[in-house]
């Protein structure tokens, strides 16, 4: 593992935490070594290893370890904008894995059939933060299952100077916790106010969401807000409308702060660029711990990319998710707003097409992954 921290160290920055990076490849040799003794393959076995910077950005889906929440580490590659995702990476090294050693190898432009790939995301920018979750991919699958691609996370908390594998999304040895997957505020609660629970599996398995949102800038009333969903449900019979903000709104406007916290430490905007803003609106940015106020981020996140107006999910049959689909899109450019899926993007409302992106990889729960993508930035 040493040598393989060795070769990565000259690419880390001052940003980068490199306990988090020494931590992480343990667990990643650790996952190697048991799967490659288990299952006793004759398979070439490598791993790729590098950080992420671009994670996608906003959305709420969390996973939970113990008492703790962590942000669900997807990114824009494989199905693009979906939190399927495949974190991209700044840049990768690439080790052969054999007898218990590893060896530095150029990134290969496409790996064989047989080759079996660990491609391990790790956050960047990572010295300022007190939690993370890291991405780990088997492709086209482990040792033991060579022919099903397998992502496995983990989540990390520091503890000082040091970092603590605290649970996983499955079991891991040392029996650590497991992570539950929550979906966003908006659909993790039932119409009884018992909180929904999904797998990793299951949390593909649903139906595809579209929201209206307005441009970034520009805040409308709850009033306005009403009357764009009435006319939605007079017009096309819509009725299955939810409201991520107004849905638990404080666990929606707490989750908004934490997600801002870690787009700061990202570098994508700056904490006084946020301080202004809310010096504009004459709102404390601060709450009386010191932490980023919910409210104040909640309204930021808003401004920053738009005010959600309502979400509907599409029916799963083709051609009556066509219809809702595109009634939808006619709605937002009558009413000069945005139509995007949930998953992340923006639906061009002069053209959209018959169904929205990836309709029918969403719907059966399938990720195509491009494993030609290993990095946008191989070294």
């Amino acid at each position: 593992m040493n040598s393989i921290f060795d070769e990565l160290a000259p690419h880390l920055t001052d940003a980068d935490d490199p306990v988090l990076w020494q931590t992480v490849l343990g667990m990643a040799c650790n996952e190697i070594s048991s799967e490659a003794s288990q299952a006793q393959t004759r398979r070439d076995i490598f791993l790729v290893v590098g950080p992420c910077s671009s994670w996608l950005r906003p959305h709420q889906t969390r996973w939970r370890v113990g008492d703790l929440e962590f942000a669900w580490p997807s990114g824009y590659g494989g199905v693009g904008h979906s939190r399927t995702g495949l974190p991209q990476l700044d840049w990768c090294c690439c080790f052969h894995y054999e007898g218990g050693d590893y060896t530095i190898i150029g990134v290969p432009h496409r790996f064989k059939k047989r080759q079996l790939v660990l491609r391990v995301a790790i956050p960047a920018r990572s010295r300022d933060r007190k939690k993370a979750s890291i991405n780990m991919l088997w492709t086209p699958g482990t040792p033991g299952n060579p022919s099903n691609r397998d992502v496995r996370l983990l989540a990390l908390f520091r503890e000082q100077a040091n970092w603590r594998v605290i649970g996983s999304d499955r079991p891991l040895p040392g029996d650590l916790w497991r992570g539950e997957v929550l979906p966003p505020p908006s659909k993790r609660f039932a119409p009884d106010g018992s909180e929904r629970r999904c797998s990793s599996v299951e949390r593909l398995a649903v139906p595809y969401p579209m929201s209206i949102k307005t441009p970034p800038g520009l805040r409308l009333s709850e009033h306005e807000i009403r009357q764009v969903q009435d006319a939605a449900a007079q017009r096309f019979g819509l009725d299955d409308f939810y409201l991520d903000r107004l849905t638990d709104r404080d666990d929606s406007a707490e989750i908004d702060a934490e997600i801002i916290e870690d787009m700061i430490a990202d570098g994508e905007f700056t904490l006084a660029e946020f301080e202004r803003f809310c010096n504009s609106l004459a709102i404390p940015a601060h709450d009386e711990a010191g932490d980023l106020a919910p409210a104040a981020a909640q309204a930021f996140m808003e401004h920053k990319f738009g005010q959600e107006v309502f979400t509907v999910r599409l029916p799963t049959t083709e051609d009556a998710a066509s219809t809702t689909y595109l009634a939808l899109a006619a709605l937002a450019q009558e009413q000069q707003l945005r139509l995007r899926p949930a998953m992340g993007g923006e639906i061009d409302l002069a053209n959209p097409g018959r169904l929205p992106p990836h309709w029918h990889r969403f719907l059966i729960g399938k990720d195509a992954t491009d494993l030609e993508s290993l990095s946008s930035h191989d070294k």
